[in-house]
């Protein structure tokens, strides 16, 4: 009765297997982009208004 079933899951899983690798580097950056920008916001210091126009 599940045969109908596990059939579609075994057609399209293939689609799964080979680009597996894609994913998890695509879920990888996302999250070493998240961790970097957390990183900056932490270390650099918040400037003011008139601090950047200084800089100008």
């Amino acid at each position: 009765m599940d045969f109908v079933e596990g059939e579609s899951e075994l057609v399209s899983g293939f689609n799964v297997e080979y680009f597996r690798g894609v994913f998890a580097l695509i879920f990888i950056a996302e999250y070493g982009i998240i961790i970097f920008f957390s990183y900056l916001r932490g270390v650099l210091p918040r400037m003011r208004y008139d601090e950047l126009i200084y800089l100008c």
